[in-house]
């Protein structure tokens, strides 16, 4: 983790994925350290293509908990399949996103 331009936030490095998953990369936006109480964020970038050709898509997925946001990421790091606990985590756990691109 190293720090960012705002005071209070690390930034791990990006994580790529598995060569045969729909996730290219993540990472982690720790903000435990803020004064100002910001969310943690999980940033993922999925591959583009497949069958619907769809092109390549990043999110951030915001947490109120800085433990559940590290959980998350920890989990994305020691899977041989991301993409599984996107699906798991992230989507049925309802986690509030944005896409970024």
């Amino acid at each position: 983790m190293r720090p960012t331009e705002n005071q209070g936030e690390l930034a791990s490095d990006w994580v790529p994925a598995p060569a045969d998953s729909h996730v290219a990369r993540f990472r982690l936006l720790d903000r435990s350290a803020s004064e100002f109480g910001a969310s943690s964020e999980v940033w993922v970038e999925f591959k583009g293509g497949g069958k619907s050709h769809r092109p390549p898509a990043m999110y951030k997925y915001s947490f109120s908990s800085h433990d559940a946001a590290r959980a998350v990421f920890d989990a994305l790091a020691g899977s041989a399949h991301p993409g599984e606990v996107v699906d798991a985590q992230l989507k049925r756990g309802r986690v509030p996103y944005d896409r970024v691109s």
